[in-house]
């Protein structure tokens, strides 16, 4: 996490030092690197066999609690958005033209058709052969940070941007906080499991590597493989709905949806919804949302 945090304020840094420079390129270089990204996501998934022998029974599971969870943040969000009087703007283009509902749609086809090739390119072995070093997800995963941090500090209007939003604004990772725990407790009456146990599935917040560790080595195997998939999926819900959540709970529902990794890897589709203004209330959501998941996780494991 601090590895990421460093990445982006290097970033911020670089792009204050280009801001005489023109740096178009930028965006279409972060999408290309977010691609990228998705595929070694699905490419881990596909290749580990326990994640896909548990799909078939434990997937619809972690589907209800990851969509529920998700859309219990982001009504917390709108409930949040409304208070502070912020409204959803739609994105526009460099010339100032509103972008087509059509644009977002179709970026999301397309993260969802590099996620789906690198899951059946790691399910059918067809890289095994290849030399791809352990890691390359997560230094990809800097590299987009980097590019991303370049990108805001270029904008010389973001901070006084963020001026205009009412301080109560930061209160966001704790409405995102209690709109899981709200929503998780709720499908915890229709589930055949303990409260406990789904909030600290929920109490993941999409960081599924260190919440399903956890969990497992807490509650047993089962429910750190339910713990795994739900966040690995509102993770990808967040990076496939982020272009649409603004218009449907208001702007800052696509931070809430994305949890703990807002920070990271969403924020690029977060950037992309709510401008730039918003990417810096994202990682600041993000750190402190991700600060909280090790706690909270540990917290309902012990009840």
């Amino acid at each position: 996490m601090f590895t990421v945090i460093g990445m982006m304020l290097s970033g911020i840094g670089a792009g204050i030092l280009l801001r005489r420079l023109t740096l178009g390129w930028i965006d279409r270089l972060v999408g290309c690197i977010v691609w990228l990204l998705l595929f070694f996501l699905g490419l881990d998934m596909g290749g580990n066999p326990d994640i896909v022998a548990a799909l078939p029974t434990l997937g619809l599971t972690a589907m209800v609690t990851a969509i529920t969870a998700t859309a219990g943040s982001c009504l917390a969000a709108a409930i949040l958005a409304r208070w502070c009087r912020l409204k959803y703007e739609a994105p526009r283009d460099s010339s100032g033209q509103q972008i087509s509902l059509l644009e977002p749609l179709k970026g999301s086809f397309i993260i969802l058709g590099f996620f789906a090739a690198g899951v059946l390119t790691g399910y059918f072995g067809l890289l095994d052969k290849l030399p791809i070093p352990d890691r390359i997800s997560f230094w990809t995963l800097c590299i987009l940070i980097f590019f991303i941090g370049i990108s805001i500090g270029h904008n010389q209007n973001i901070f006084n941007n963020l001026r205009q939003y009412d301080r109560k604004v930061l209160l966001l990772p704790l409405f995102t906080i209690g709109g899981t725990l709200v929503a998780v407790t709720l499908l915890s009456m229709v589930l055949p499991y303990a409260l406990t146990e789904l909030l600290a599935v929920g109490s993941g917040q999409g960081y599924y590597s260190l919440s399903s560790v956890l969990i497992a080595e807490s509650k047993g195997v089962e429910l750190g493989t339910i713990a795994l998939l739900a966040n690995v999926i509102r993770e990808i819900i967040t990076l496939i709905s982020a272009p649409f959540l603004p218009r449907i709970a208001g702007p800052l529902a696509p931070i809430a949806a994305g949890g703990a990794t807002t920070a990271d890897s969403t924020l690029p589709v977060i950037r992309q919804s709510c401008g730039d203004h918003l990417a810096v209330i994202s990682v600041y959501h993000g750190f402190l949302v991700d600060f909280s998941v090790p706690f909270m996780v540990a917290l309902f494991c012990s009840l």
